[in-house]
């Protein structure tokens, strides 16, 4: 089992706020809004999708600024995410989906909100200047933390 998913970080380089999810489903709590990549989908074309179907934002011109790589301990099982930012986008942002509630937040309230498992850790790779690599293993959950490579 192979997954390959984005997650997107939409800023707003004049406020300094980031667009946030408050995930209800799978990995509960704060984190970037992103998803899985379908069948004959580019990974920025999956970034530019999810946004707009879980914020009702158009971006363009996302940047990768990392990769998040989970191997299953004892198998060949993967779960990666490839990691955009994105600061030139329109639209409204709108109140959320099923996933949850979207809204705008200041980047430096982050570590005091309620963040969804491990995305602590991602943090660094999207405020970075240069493309980072996350790596951490799993055995029935991710439960342990990337490592930054």
């Amino acid at each position: 089992m192979n997954e390959l998913t984005t997650m997107i970080m939409v800023e707003n380089e004049k406020t300094g706020e980031v667009v946030v999810i408050d995930r209800l489903k799978k990995y509960p709590g704060i984190c970037f809004p992103g998803g899985h990549i379908e069948i004959g989908e580019s990974f920025t074309a999956c970034a530019i999708r999810e946004i707009k179907e879980e914020t009702g934002l158009d971006i363009k011109n996302p940047v990768l600024c990392g990769i998040v790589n989970w191997a299953k301990k004892d198998s060949p099982d993967r779960y990666v995410e490839y990691l955009f930012r994105a600061t030139e986008f329109s639209g409204t942002l709108c109140e959320g989906t099923d996933e949850g509630r979207v809204f705008w937040t200041k980047k430096e309230e982050l570590p005091n909100m309620n963040l969804s498992m491990n995305f602590d850790f991602y943090l660094p790779a999207f405020f970075s200047d240069k493309p980072m690599e996350l790596f951490g293993e799993w055995t029935d959950g991710f439960d342990t933390a990337p490592v930054i490579q």
